[in-house]
Formats: C-alpha cells, sequence, structure tokens
C-alpha cells in the first residue's frame, strides 16, 4: 500500500484521533469514578486485611520491586504510612542479584505480608507464609502463569491484579505503581478518610504518571493518557516533590520522553549497578541540597552503567562470535564478572537490535547456575518461546517471568545445550519476516512542503502528547539529496546530514543514529554520487541562541533502486 500524501496538518488530527482506543477517562473526576467503582472480593478482603493488622497493631512488611515501578510502590508506601496513616511498616525494597520478586527470604517473623509490582509468580514465598502462620497480600499488574492451559496462582489471603482472571478491571495494562495506589486509596476509605483522597491524589499522580512510562504503559489507552498528562500539564511545575524541583533545573517544560531518557534510566541504574535503595532514597528526600547529592550520584550511577554496557558488549561480539553467527536465537552463555548483572537486559537488547534476532544474555551466578535476560526482535513472542519450552521439558528451566518483549530466565549449566537446541527449534518454525520490524512511514511529505511548513509541524504534534508505547508520532517519509554529511558523537555512530532538494533550494539539518555500517557506507556513495534517497523521520526542535528552527530526526534511510521508485531496505 502506497504511503499516503499529507494535505494538510490538520490530516494527523485524524490520525492521531484514530490511534486512541477510548476516550473513558479524560478528567480526575472520571479516573475516581473508576476506581470507586473498581470493587471485587480480593480487593476488599486485603484492604479488610490490611486495616485489621493496622488497628491490632501487628507487625507488617511490604515488599516492593527495585526497578522504578518498584521504586513508585516504595514511595507510595513512604507518603501514605508517613502522611495519611502513620504506622510501622517495614518497607521492603527487593534485589535482583538475589533473585526475582517475593522470595522465601523475605518471610522472616512478619505478621502480614505486602507485594507491590511482584508476587503473582511467588508461589514459594507464599508457602513459606502459610508455613510461619501468616498473611499475604498480593498487588501485581504482570500477567499470571499459564501451564496446561490453566492459570497458576500464588496460594494468597489476597491477590489483587487486573489479569488475574475473572478481575473485572477494564483497564488491564497498568503500571504496578497505579495498581498500588487503588489499593490504597480503599484503604483511606476503609478509615473513613474520604476528605483525603484528593491530597492521596495530589501526593501520588507524579508516580503514577512516571511509572506509566517507566513500564512502557500503552498511551492509547486513556487511562494511561490521563495519567501522564494531567502530571505533566497541571502538576509537575509547582510540584512539592524535591527530585522533581531538581529535575526542572535539567529540563524546565519536559515531554514525557524526557523522563523516558532522563529520569528512569537513572532510577533503574540504581538496580543494575548498586542498590535500589539508593533510587528510593533519592525519590523520598525533602531536604534540596541531599536531593541534589541523590540526583548527582544517580546520573553518575547512570554514566557508568553505559560504561559497563559498551565493555560487555565489545567483550561479547569479540569472544562470542560462535554462539551468535548464523544463529536464528542468540543465547549467551556467560561467565561474566558480577558488575555485569545489571546490563545484561540492556545487552540483550542490544544484540537482537543489531543482529535482528531474539537474545538471551546469561551470567553464572554465587550458586553455579545461569540467570539471565532476554529481549525479542520483531513480532516474536520470546516468553511464549521459553513458555513453550519449559511445558515440554520441565526440568530445564528453572525460573522464567516477564512479558513479549522482555523476560528474566535461569537453568542450571547442564541444560545448556538442549536449551540451546530447543531455542534453535522453536525460532526455526518462526518465519523469516517476523524477525524484522518493518518500518512503515505514516506519510509521504514533499521536501519543499517541510521547508514551508517548518515549525508548524512540530507545533502541531505537540498538542498531542503525551507520545510514547502504541502511540507513537507519525512517521514522515521524504524523498531528498544529502547535501553533506559529518559523523559525530563518541561512539561515532551517528550524523549530521544536510538535505535539499534536485536544485539544492531547501537547506534542512538532519540527525541519523545508524546503526548499520554498510549503510553508512551506501549513504556517503549515493551523496558521492548524487543519488536520491528516501529518508523515514519524525520533527525535533534545533534551538541555538534563542532561535527554534525544525530538525529532521532520521530513523531510516532507504535507497532507490530503479527508475520505478523501489527502494531497498
Amino acid at each position: 500500500m502506497a504511503t499516503p500524501n499529507i494535505t494538510s496538518l490538520e490530516d494527523l488530527d485524524k490520525f492521531l484521533e484514530a490511534k486512541i482506543l477510548d476516550k473513558k477517562i479524560q478528567t480526575y473526576e472520571d479516573f475516581i469514578n473508576l476506581i470507586e467503582n473498581y470493587n471485587t472480593s480480593d480487593l476488599e478482603t486485603g484492604v479488610n486485611l490490611l486495616y485489621e493488622n493496622i488497628i491490632n497493631n501487628k507487625k507488617i512488611k511490604l515488599i516492593h520491586d527495585s526497578d522504578a515501578d518498584g521504586l513508585g510502590t516504595a514511595t507510595l508506601s513512604y507518603r501514605f504510612f508517613k502522611d495519611f496513616i502513620p504506622y510501622g511498616v517495614k518497607i521492603d525494597i527487593t534485589d535482583r542479584k538475589q533473585g526475582y520478586g517475593f522470595l522465601p527470604s523475605h518471610v522472616d517473623g512478619y505478621d502480614l505480608y505486602i507485594t507491590a509490582d511482584n508476587g503473582i509468580t511467588s508461589f514459594d514465598a507464599c508457602e513459606e507464609v502459610r508455613k510461619q502462620g501468616s498473611k499475604v497480600i498480593i498487588t501485581d499488574h504482570h500477567q499470571p502463569e499459564k501451564i496446561d492451559g490453566e492459570y497458576k496462582l500464588p496460594e494468597a489471603d489476597a491477590l489483587i491484579d487486573p489479569y488475574k482472571p475473572g478481575d473485572p478491571f477494564e483497564f488491564k495494562d497498568i503500571s504496578g505503581t497505579v495498581v498500588y495506589f487503588i489499593f490504597l486509596y480503599k484503604l483511606l476509605k476503609k478509615f473513613k478518610l474520604d476528605n483525603k483522597l484528593n491530597e492521596w491524589y495530589q501526593k501520588a499522580i507524579d508516580l503514577l504518571a512516571i511509572t506509566t512510562l517507566s513500564d512502557v504503559m500503552p498511551l492509547n489507552i486513556s487511562i494511561n493518557r490521563f495519567l501522564v498528562k494531567d502530571f505533566i500539564d497541571n502538576h509537575f511545575e509547582n510540584s512539592w516533590a524535591q527530585y522533581l524541583k531538581l529535575f526542572k533545573n535539567i529540563n524546565s517544560d519536559p515531554v514525557a520522553s524526557d523522563f523516558s531518557f532522563t529520569l528512569i534510566p537513572a532510577l533503574n541504574a540504581t538496580q543494575r549497578m548498586a542498590s535500589p535503595i539508593h533510587g528510593f532514597n533519592y525519590l523520598i528526600q525533602e531536604k534540596p541540597e541531599e536531593a541534589q547529592k541523590w540526583m548527582d550520584y544517580l546520573f553518575s550511577l547512570n554514566e557508568n552503567r553505559k560504561k559497563v554496557q559498551q565493555e560487555l558488549l565489545d567483550y561479547i561480539e569479540r569472544y562470542y562470535k560462535d554462539w551468535i553467527k548464523d544463529k536464528k536465537f542468540i543465547l549467551i552463555p556467560g561467565k561474566f564478572k558480577k558488575e555485569y548483572d545489571g546490563v545484561l537486559g540492556i545487552i540483550a537488547g542490544r544484540l537482537a537490535e543489531k543482529y535482528k534476532r531474539p537474545c538471551i544474555v546469561c551470567n553464572i551466578k554465587s550458586d553455579g547456575n545461569y540467570a539471565g535476560s532476554g529481549r525479542t526482535t520483531g513480532e516474536i513472542n520470546i516468553l511464549n518461546i521459553l513458555r513453550e519450552i519449559r511445558e515440554e521439558n520441565p526440568e530445564i528451566i528453572t525460573h522464567l517471568g516477564g512479558h513479549f518483549g522482555a523476560l528474566g530466565v535461569g537453568f542450571k549449566p547442564e541444560h545448556l545445550e538442549i536449551l540451546f537446541l530447543k531455542l534453535q527449534e522453536k525460532a526455526n518454525e518462526i518465519p523469516d519476516d517476523k524477525f524484522v520490524s518493518k518500518m512503515k512511514a505514516d506519510f509521504y511529505i514533499n521536501i519543499n512542503q517541510v521547508q514551508i511548513w517548518d515549525l508548524d509541524i512540530y507545533n502541531y504534534l505537540m498538542k498531542w502528547e503525551p507520545f510514547g508505547h502504541k502511540f507513537k508520532k507519525p512517521l514522515f517519509k521524504t524523498r531528498c539529496y544529502i547535501k553533506s554529511n559529518r559523523i559525530i558523537g563518541k561512539s561515532k555512530n551517528h550524523m549530521t546530514l544536510q538535505l535539499t532538494d534536485d536544485k539544492g533550494i531547501p537547506d534542512i539539518k538532519a540527525l541519523w543514529f545508524f546503526h548499520d555500517s554498510s549503510k553508512e557506507q551506501e549513504l556517503v556513495n549515493c551523496i558521492n554520487q548524487k543519488k536520491p534517497v528516501e529518508i523515514i523521520w519524525q520533527p525535533e526542535i534545533d534551538e541555538y541562541k534563542n532561535q527554534k528552527k525544525l530538525s529532521i530526526r532520521v530513523l531510516d534511510v532507504q535507497f532507490i533502486q530503479n527508475s520505478s521508485g523501489k527502494t531497498r531496505r
């Protein structure tokens, strides 16, 4: 199907309007009505159980995940039990170096355990709670495991998860922090503190929005769009939180992606490179000078994370060539330094992107077993592949969790070879076209029209923020000539381009991050031979000395093969 021409900027309205799946949550009142009408036996049981344990002065332990979403739930716990229901709970943040989620080692003499953003696969820990004679409430947003066609659920006293079979909550794809917020909202009502409900939302909206972005929740769903938009438009500017006051020094007028590419990676760096408690300390700081110290530390951790992951990527590509070359599914059985454990998932993603193959990168743990992270490519459901292997051979995989595109997995060294062979067998059954994500433009736009509309293109799209998962900025395709190019950056993997028409009249600045050196060379050949190319791009802003100009962010370059206009990817 031919790429349609954009004839007016209003075409963008029609296109983006059609991408939004529903319009049910448009206001704060809509959001609150949704929560008020959400009632399940597990939610009621969980709220009553927590209420009774508080009024009876029982020992309560809260177990939070270690990623940005988990830090969001931990910070909610801190704010809630400090400002709304003053009570001495134990706030615990898991360490993925010890294993994922709620573990038997967390069960240590408390009367009630509550998980947030984890727990749906914590079978052993829940069994340990029962042996101890205590109670457990699970709040989560992950999908339960399905074995032999049946969902397997841990034996909790209450399990609150939109993905639990039969749960009536309409919006399944929400962050763990949003689920946990609803649980605590209901607890406020149980304590008859209805006059505090609006204040609770005000104290939580930053975390609801940021975790929606950090866990890559779909922004074509109204609940997620509302939370992110309400935070950025109505709460960010005057936020009371010290960490956000500091963030304003980095970006005083942010869009959703600014949080995704700055604050969120810094929060996640704490679990990768040090301890997630550092990210928690940053989020809860109330003194400006202390918050600044934590912020500097987190951002330095993130810079170190980038350095470490590049070291590991270079090492793998040098010494694990046989595990990569000609393999339909890449499995790297590493024996790396412990400091690399935190970046295994990132490396798996980089390898999957480069080689267009699903990839798992593992490391030997202290117990002698392999544990690692996997990432997918194209349209391949990496989690389903591993689940199928485990159903067929239960002894191969010791632990498994995740979703469509990313997972964590563990197995014993003696099962490495059979797992490797099973992965290749499963991958060989998948059609080749499923391995590559096909980048297709939404609109074709003439380069002269780009020059005429200029900043209007960017400004027109801005009113549709937030953009993100499943609500991407439109992709534009433009045929043009490259007047000049210059490779820049420490990694020498991006270049500036000057775009023109066949007469060399427009002179538009563009930036291209490339991962394929052969494409880079072919582009240089087109420049030297004065051949046109077609670029797929999105609009950005180039600001210099308070002067703003349209800049082109090139996402793909397609080379024109013949006079018929057919292109090569």
